[in-house]
């Protein structure tokens, strides 16, 4: 078998050149997020680093502290991505009455297909909050209470039950020991 010759030219890297992130770009990718806008849209930026990049980031991920210093400000940056979704899916479900009152009266149809489109547009968006700060905007699960239950009795007639079938002594009912 021949062998293949290893070609002398350079290694070209498809996508962006990695980045290190400055102030100016951090701040301008919190201010976004922050605002509501998604982090896939914010990467489109072409001054900006790629999504993969951005998670990277948020991991903590690479070497010196400016990508845990990122990972916790997006971290807070998160709340307020949440609190931004929660007012426009507000904004959306009050902007429903107003496309209503504009139709003309034969448009019922076209009414009802809006009311379920924003209906389902909040609904996601809600959804998303909830999943981003679980703890502001997610359902409330709440487990309170102390049971307690006395299960001597149960175990007195297994162990009896266990020993009568070994052909142990049976304890007699009502005597306890130790």
């Amino acid at each position: 078998m021949a062998k293949s010759a290893k070609s002398d030219s350079p290694i070209t890297r498809i996508g962006r050149p990695p980045l290190t992130p400055t102030d100016e770009m951090i701040e301008e990718i919190v201010r976004r997020y922050s605002s509501g806008e998604s982090l896939t849209v914010i990467s489109q930026s072409p001054h900006l680093p790629g999504w993969t990049t951005l998670y990277k980031w948020m991991e903590g991920g690479g070497e010196g502290g400016l990508y845990e210093t990122f990972a916790q400000v997006m971290a807070r940056a998160r709340t307020a991505h949440a609190h931004a979704l929660v007012c426009e899916a507000v904004e959306s479900s009050r902007g429903t009455e107003q496309t209503i009152s504009d139709l003309p009266d034969n448009r019922t149809k076209l009414g009802n297909a809006l009311v379920a489109a924003r209906r389902l547009r909040t609904d996601i968006l809600l959804r998303v909050a909830a999943r981003l700060d679980p703890e502001t905007w997610g359902e409330r699960i709440s487990v309170d209470g102390t049971q307690t239950h006395d299960l001597s009795d149960r175990l007195y007639a297994a162990l009896s039950k266990s020993r009568a079938s070994r052909g142990e002594i049976e304890i007699p009912e009502g005597s306890e020991s130790g």
